[in-house]
C-alpha cells in the first residue's frame, strides 16, 4: 500500500510514466515550490509555480493552475487537488488497503465543478485518459513488486524527489512523520 500511496502522490514520475498523457509534451520545464507540511496521521506536499501541466489532459481540461496538493492521511487515503485562482479546479481521493501481502485494493473518486454542457463533455475525455494513466502505474507496480520478491533483502532507493514516502512510511508504523515537527521547502524543475 505505501507504493501504492506514494505513486498517486508522486509528481515527479509523470514525466515518464504518464508521457504526454500527464507531462511531457513540452520539453520546457517550471520551477516548482514543494512545500511539504504534516500531523498526526498526515502529510501533504503543496506544489506551486507549474502554471500548467505539459500534457494532453491539462491541455484539453485545465486553465491556468495556482497549486497542486498531494496528501496521505491515515489509514489508506491519498488524495489530490487541482486548484486555479478561481478555486478547486479537481479533487481526486483514493481509498486504499492492503487485500494480501501482493495486492492493494482501491477506490478512487473524482469530483469536479458543476459549470454546464462543457464540463460534463470534459468528464466524458477525462474517464478514459484516468484509466490509462491507472493502467501504467499499476504496470510500474507491478515491475517494482516483482523486483522486491526477487531480491528480498534490497531495500528501495529511496531518492531525494520521493518528498513523501519516508512520511507516508512513519505513519503507517504509527509514528508522527517528520514533516509534522519540521516542514520543508524545496524546489525542482518539473
Amino acid at each position: 500500500m505505501l507504493d501504492a500511496a506514494e505513486n498517486i502522490l508522486d509528481a515527479t514520475h509523470t514525466h515518464f510514466t504518464h508521457k504526454g498523457l500527464l507531462r511531457g509534451l513540452s520539453p520546457k520545464r517550471q520551477r516548482v515550490r514543494v512545500t511539504i507540511t504534516g500531523g498526526d496521521s498526515w502529510v501533504e506536499a503543496c506544489y506551486t509555480g507549474e502554471e500548467r501541466q505539459h500534457g494532453l489532459i491539462s491541455r484539453l481540461l485545465e486553465g491556468p493552475r495556482l497549486k497542486t496538493i498531494g496528501r496521505f492521511r491515515y489509514p489508506g487515503v491519498a488524495e489530490l487537488e487541482y486548484w486555479s485562482v478561481k478555486g478547486l479546479v479537481l479533487a481526486t481521493t483514493f481509498h486504499l488497503r492492503q487485500s494480501t501481502n501482493e495486492h492493494v485494493e482501491g477506490i478512487g473518486c473524482l469530483i469536479g465543478p458543476r459549470g454546464g454542457i462543457l464540463d460534463y463533455l470534459k468528464s466524458f475525455a477525462f474517464g478514459p485518459m484516468f484509466s490509462i494513466a491507472l493502467q501504467q502505474d499499476r504496470k510500474v507496480l507491478k515491475s517494482s513488486s516483482k523486483n522486491a520478491a526477487f531480491f528480498p533483502n534490497v531495500k528501495p532507493v529511496i531518492g531525494p524527489l520521493d518528498f513523501l514516502r519516508r512520511d507516508i512510511e512513519a505513519i503507517m508504523a504509527g509514528k508522527l512523520p517528520e514533516a509534522a515537527n519540521t516542514p520543508s521547502t524545496c524546489f525542482i524543475d518539473l
